[in-house]
């Protein structure tokens, strides 16, 4: 299985493990993944630079499309995938949607997002994200153009604005896999996020995740939850605790990627789209 069948679909062994805490809600499932990330993240960060404007930046958003298509194919629920065009450059973003099975909670969306591209030609520890019918609506973004202003994720943010959907809940995933040996923590960030969701993304670390967390500051919206953010939309951002000191540079490559940090930013991507797929958890 890829990487992205995992985050997306929640391709994964699922075992039953109720929690303690009274804030995380009873009959809680404790993610086991297994999955084969070097074979997706290879292939993905293979492509010689991912820049939004470049033939690669294309040609990469066309095969992590293709991979998403093949992902739903035989999902026994109601799953569609479709680009979203921008006017400024050639690589579109991606949106898988699993509709939920409740009519009437259906119309409330949660929201897993993640950017495809990369500037210069570097980016391994970049953003990858990825039979369950969710009551609530769950959607997979990936975002085009977000190293050059969070442009993908700022238009789409727009439109749901305009709309007025009903995003209950957004995780941005990136830069998960730079570990630091003795450092097994996840850097929950308290900047440009929404304190519930923030808040909620703690308990399923204690939950779901063998790492510990620690709080973390940007100083600016320096990744896609930011955009939601700026249209009052209830976003978290979980990100390695130290960034990559080689970040865009060469080094920033598939060797440095940490996979057994990177399984657990996936439990941790799991547990939010299951606990937020009813209500209770927000």
């Amino acid at each position: 299985m890829k990487l992205v069948l995992v985050v997306s679909l929640g391709v994964a062994l699922v075992a039953s493990c109720p929690f303690g805490d009274e804030e995380i809600k009873a009959g809680k499932r404790l993610i086991k993944t297994s999955f084969e990330e070097p074979d997706f993240v290879g292939t993905f960060s293979s492509y010689f630079s991912r820049y939004y404007q470049s033939p690669n930046g294309t040609e990469s958003q066309r095969w992590l499309l293709s991979q998403v298509q093949d992902s739903i194919a035989n999902y026994v629920g109601n799953a569609t995938v479709n680009e979203v065009v921008h006017p400024f450059g050639v690589q579109n973003s991606i949106i898988a949607r699993i509709t939920g099975s409740d009519p009437t909670l259906r119309g409330e969306i949660v929201i897993i997002g993640a950017h495809q591209d990369s500037v210069n030609t570097f980016g391994a520890l970049l953003a990858a994200p990825g039979g369950y019918i969710p009551k609530r609506t769950i959607e997979f973004h990936w975002y085009a153009a977000e190293e050059v202003g969070l442009r993908g994720s700022a238009a789409i943010a727009q439109i749901y604005n305009t709309n007025r959907v009903n995003v209950v809940g957004m995780v941005n995933f990136d830069v998960p896999g730079y570990h630091i040996a003795g450092r097994d923590e996840i850097g929950i960030y308290t900047d440009h996020v929404n304190a519930e969701v923030t808040t909620l993304l703690r308990l399923l670390v204690d939950g779901y995740c063998t790492y510990t967390w620690i709080n973390k500051t940007c100083g600016y919206g320096c990744s896609d939850h930011a955009s939601w953010t700026n249209y009052g939309f209830p976003a978290g951002f979980p990100a390695e605790t130290v960034f990559h000191p080689l970040m865009h540079r060469p080094g920033d490559n598939f060797e440095s990627v940490g996979f057994t940090q990177v399984n657990e930013f996936v439990k941790l991507s799991l547990g939010f789209v299951v606990e937020m797929s009813e209500p209770g958890s927000l």
